[in-house]
């Protein structure tokens, strides 16, 4: 009679049940076996019980703890990385110094400061200081307005050999036409100062060259269609 039941409705499967997974097997028991007097299962049901909650429990538990503490360790050790990457990027930010009074001569340490800061992740910004990042911030500000009004200055004219004919034509008097010519072309070599938006020119020390000044030739800035500044009066 017993070859015509199930697997799991066989006696030898409730035990196996009852030592390793008791709750399966104490279900087993009161289902499908019909031996056991009642008595006896409550015993029974209460022993295994009692066997599963000793053994199985705090071997999950463990378990549970041990994945716990690994997770744990791996986030201190990803925290200690983080921390020593901001430290490494701050440090490049600390060698460029005062940002106010930075030269064209530290624009390779900003640069390198910005890259490396711009390389973390926003976990590791968040451990940059703010007068670190205010620092590298300004910095490249101060460089930049350096950069704009750094202005190739006009060069000097080459002389040029002059051939003795020539030196011997040049020997004769001057008509007028010639003479008015050479004044108009010749260079007064005064120089005046512009700014990057005005559209007048200036002498040294005006007001108005608080924010840009660049040098020009006067008449290089009159041709150019600049105008003198009624404030400093600049030679006209």
């Amino acid at each position: 009679m017993n070859e015509n039941l199930e697997f799991y409705q066989k006696e030898w499967v409730m035990w196996l049940a009852l030592f390793f997974f008791a709750p399966i097997g104490i279900f087993l028991m009161w289902k499908y076996n019909k031996k056991l007097k009642e008595n006896l299962k409550i015993v029974l049901s209460v022993i295994f019980t009692v066997f599963f909650v000793l053994i199985w429990i705090p071997s999950c538990v463990g378990i549970s703890s041990i994945s716990g503490n690994s997770n744990s360790q791996n986030t201190v050790k990803i925290a200690e990385q983080n921390k020593l990457v901001a430290q490494e990027t701050e440090s490049k930010i600390k060698a460029i110094g005062d940002p106010k009074a930075v030269t064209l001569e530290k624009t390779q340490i900003i640069k390198s400061a910005k890259i490396s800061y711009d390389g973390l992740t926003n976990d590791q910004k968040g451990l940059i200081p703010y007068d670190a990042l205010k620092t590298l911030i300004i910095a490249e500000d101060t460089v930049a307005s350096l950069e704009s009004k750094t202005v190739e200055l006009p060069q000097p004219a080459v002389e040029k050999a002059v051939p003795e004919q020539t030196i011997a034509s040049n020997s004769q008097p001057e008509t007028a036409s010639q003479a008015q010519s050479a004044t108009e072309t010749e260079s007064t070599g005064t120089v005046v100062y512009i700014t990057e938006s005005g559209k007048k020119y200036h002498l040294d020390g005006c007001s108005s060259l608080s924010k840009s000044k660049i040098p020009i030739d006067l008449e290089k800035a009159k041709s150019q269609g600049f105008t003198p500044c009624s404030n400093c009066d600049p030679p006209q």
